[in-house]
């Protein structure tokens, strides 16, 4: 009778142990998933535009800009980029309406793989500065370009002055300047003196009017 008694008091004690160490490491589980999940994104986030940045094939962006101009567009370009330096893209927007300029985005890379680029656009400097990423953009020193500095520079009624821009951050910069109907926006994660570099390079002239620049002929020079 006692053996009787003993068998009905037992009870099954060890279930809810093995319920909660399961519920526990079902959520170690998840945390690990969310862990890799989240470090994978990152190390997507920090390579891959190191790579579209600097595994892209150069362009020729001057016959770009030559057929721009033969449609009748004036086009504020590099005459000629310094050694090491590649044009990687040259973007130009669909004409929103007759008369009007289209939007046109050449991308620069430095010899130290550093981002520039060229923006030329109808729209205002704020939101081309908004567009290009610079966030709460503070007006920054002035360039002043000398217009006989050499060959092409500020030419082709380009302005002598142009406005500094910096983000809040201060990484990245921008020198912007009105050229006919247009804005010219010049900025990137390159250091002031490159952008300054570009900004007195540029020229509107044909391409075939500059000395030693055509569509065929090497687009870098000696900085």
């Amino acid at each position: 009778m006692g053996g009787v008694s003993e068998s009905g008091g037992a009870e099954p004690t060890g279930r809810p142990g093995r319920y909660s160490r399961s519920a526990s490491g079902l959520i170690g589980s998840m945390v690990v998933v969310v862990v890799i999940v989240v470090a994978f994104v990152l190390f997507r986030s920090v390579f891959s535009a190191d790579v579209d940045a600097t595994d892209r094939e150069p362009v020729d962006y001057l016959d770009s800009v030559q057929q721009l101009q033969l449609s009748g567009f004036t086009v504020a370009y590099p005459a000629r980029l310094p050694d090491g330096w590649i044009a990687t893209d040259i973007d130009v927007d669909r004409v929103e309406r007759p008369g009007s300029q289209p939007g046109i985005d050449l991308d620069l890379l430095t010899g130290s793989e550093k981002f520039v680029g060229v923006r030329q656009s109808d729209d205002d400097v704020d939101d081309l500065l908004e567009s290009s990423g610079l966030d709460e953009p503070a007006e920054d020193d002035e360039l002043q370009v000398d217009a006989e500095a050499g060959s092409g520079e500020a030419g082709g009624g380009l302005p002598t002055t142009w406005q500094g821009w910096r983000d809040e951050d201060g990484d990245d910069h921008a020198y912007s300047a009105v050229v006919g109907e247009t804005v010219v926006l010049v900025y990137g994660s390159a250091s002031v003196d490159d952008l300054a570099t570009v900004v007195r390079s540029l020229t509107t002239a044909p391409v075939g009017d500059t000395p030693g620049v055509s569509p065929s002929a090497p687009s870098s020079a000696s900085s």
